[in-house]
């Protein structure tokens, strides 16, 4: 597709890109994930989503900065750093650290795109700059480990016997001593 056809595929959905945009704009807005259930137990959908439509606002963005809009990739660029932020303190996993990282992959490649073109003014550096300040992904990995992996490692491998858990972390063809 060339720059004018994904523009028409966003005008074709004007109604459901605004409302997006809208809850985006919401400042405590979260995931609906149960802080009390592992890691394990959320949904991955939420992962599964996020990226979909972080993938979508990238391409909406490249598109905007082949036509010369870079105040409207600004726009986009500013949804693709709050869904890491939604991802932070929403969903405090190894899945949502690996997501924010390929999200803040989609920001770069859009801003790369914009500077290999000369296509970025003063205004957009300042708000890119101040953008990626916020762009902690070795804390949120660290987080996750600490907030959501760990504490929800313990419950789940005390809750398998010691077969069960040998079944799980090796290949079928491994031999086991009698009575593990």
């Amino acid at each position: 597709l060339v720059a004018e056809d994904v523009l028409e595929l966003f005008r074709q959905h004007a109604a459901e890109v605004d409302a997006f945009r809208e809850a985006f704009r919401r400042p405590h807005a979260r995931f609906d994930n149960d802080l009390s259930e592992p890691p394990y137990a959320w949904p991955v959908m939420h992962f599964v989503n996020t990226r979909a439509i972080a993938q979508t606002m990238s391409a909406h963005a490249k598109a905007c900065l082949l036509l010369g809009r870079p105040g409207a990739a600004m726009s986009d660029l500013a949804i693709l750093a709050r869904l890491m932020t939604y991802l932070r303190e929403s969903s405090p996993s190894l899945g949502s650290a690996i997501v924010a990282a390929a999200i803040a992959g989609l920001y770069v490649d859009v801003v790369a795109d914009g500077m290999s073109e000369g296509l970025w003014q003063e205004p957009q550096w300042i708000e890119i700059q101040e953008q990626l300040r916020r762009f902690e992904l070795l804390k949120d990995v660290t987080q996750a480990i600490r907030l959501g992996e760990r504490p929800s490692l313990g419950p789940l491998l005390e809750g398998l016997s010691r077969m069960a858990g040998a079944r799980v972390f090796t290949s079928p063809g491994e031999i086991w001593p009698k009575g593990v």
